[in-house]
């Protein structure tokens, strides 16, 4: 029977890392067309933003929509009624948090996960 644990617990061992490995963060690029195929499903994905088409403010200033690139380089409008700080125009990839209605991502959250173009 010892024999049988020592050989458990370092495919144990192996087994949490590799799924500790699957859940860490990534700045890989998403696709829009995964998330609008889910319907109103809120679900993360990372898009790159398009810091050159430009930002619609609210009234206190905060950044309300901006437009986002994904891995196929499938544009969409972000649109996220908490708004985001100006440092949103100099992010290079960011997770959004949302679902799609045609070609506008709906975003309950928007984090900077990389800086520049």
């Amino acid at each position: 029977m010892k024999k049988q644990a020592k050989l458990f617990l370092p495919f144990f061992a192996v087994l949490a890392g590799y799924a500790i490995f699957l859940l860490l963060p990534t700045d890989e690029l998403g696709s829009f067309a995964t998330v609008r195929a889910s319907g109103e499903i809120n679900q993360t994905m990372n898009a790159r933003v398009l810091a050159e088409k430009g930002f619609e403010r609210d009234a206190s200033g905060k950044i309300v929509v901006f437009y986002c690139r994904d891995k196929h380089n499938a544009e969409a409008k972000i649109s996220i009624n908490k708004g985001v700080g100006d440092e949103i125009m100099n992010a290079g990839t960011v997770e959004l948090f949302g679902h799609m209605h045609g070609t506008l991502f709906i975003a309950l959250r928007a984090e900077i996960l990389t800086t520049g173009s």
